[in-house]
């Protein structure tokens, strides 16, 4: 009877299976303030990079810019998708690894004639990435 017992405890085993699941973490905050000056041909992107503020959180460690640019006329197109791509990839001040809000800048020559839209994440030093922040579009 207690064979039989076993056999049955094993064979239904604990229930049902599936993969592993990640140990529980918060992401990062998302930058919520990016703005941009024009000056002349020169674009300057700031944004303050938000306080981690859970203790089990890494650092940030570093900032994507993402960029797109598009001709005026592919940028009317409201329900196509923003082609960004990777325009920078920038290590975020000593500050902010200390878990205060830190200030960043991004800046770049610009080309007349084209829609430009900006986006920035920030990700921490175990590779856990933000959301996006609010986007920048301006035609230069």
């Amino acid at each position: 009877m207690l064979l039989l017992l076993a056999a049955v405890i094993f064979l239904a085993g604990c229930g049902r299976k599936g993969p592993p699941v990640p140990p529980r973490s918060v992401p990062p905050p998302v930058v919520t303030n990016l703005a941009y000056d024009i000056l002349e041909d020169n674009l300057e992107l700031e944004w303050t990079v938000p306080a981690m503020t859970a203790k089990r959180d890494a650092p940030f460690a570093g900032c994507t810019v993402h960029q797109a640019v598009r001709t005026p006329e592919d940028a009317k197109c409201r329900t196509c998708p923003i082609p960004f791509k990777k325009a920078a990839d920038l290590p975020v001040p000593l500050i902010s690894k200390k878990g205060r809000e830190a200030r960043m800048t991004y800046g770049e020559v610009l080309t007349p004639g084209f829609n430009y839209v900006y986006k920035v994440n920030c990700y921490t030093e175990n590779d856990r990435s933000s959301e996006d922040s609010n986007f920048v579009e301006f035609d230069y």
